[in-house]
């Protein structure tokens, strides 16, 4: 995706209709157990579920964004969400999904880049630190990461079990005076 083509995308506040895709995304998601080292039980029935998320999304600790084409808000592109804020030590974790059909396009390199923005510039959170956690099988997800300047931090290891096999996960992070030198 160059630049030019970038102009055409942006982050929007999560709302219900955007909320109700990503469940649908999640819904069709058959190796959801890949994405999280936590334990993953079924997926609740939507009205359940969309309640969890609102009420997470009213924390003032998290931030859940879409990935939009300004042609049409009302599709989404991909979900990313940074949360788990900690005053003390002015960090946040981030996450980020793309359903199958978006993955392998560009969209997952430009979601991080406005986010990344979003997050240094929001006041409210005053942000040193940045850090994301993977699967050490997780190639995207750490070429993403890299990419845009984090900085491989640690592994915890035999962390994920998947499928019957352990992998580790890798801790990465980006401090703002990092990301403030970063030529994007």
């Amino acid at each position: 995706m160059n630049h030019s083509e970038n102009l055409h995308y942006f982050l929007v506040d999560a709302n219900e209709e955007l909320l109700t895709q990503a469940y649908l995304w999640m819904k069709g998601e058959n190796s959801r157990d890949h994405f999280t080292c936590r334990p993953v039980s079924p997926l609740s029935e939507f009205s359940n579920w969309i309640v969890k998320e609102k009420t997470r999304m009213e924390k003032k600790d998290s931030v859940v964004k879409f990935l939009v084409n300004r042609s049409d808000v009302h599709v989404a592109i991909g979900r990313i969400r940074c949360f788990d804020f900690n005053p003390r030590n002015k960090s946040v974790e981030i996450g980020f999904f793309l359903p199958g059909e978006n993955r392998k396009r560009g969209f997952g390199n430009l979601m991080i880049e406005l986010m990344l923005a979003h997050m240094f510039n929001d006041p409210h959170f005053e942000l040193n630190k940045i850090y994301a956690t993977t699967a050490a099988i997780n190639a995207p997800s750490i070429k993403l990461l890299e990419n845009h300047g984090f900085h491989k931090d640690g592994e915890n290891r035999e962390h994920y079990w998947i499928d019957g096999k352990k992998y580790g996960q890798l801790v990465y992070s980006i401090l703002r005076s990092e990301w403030e030198t970063m030529d994007l």
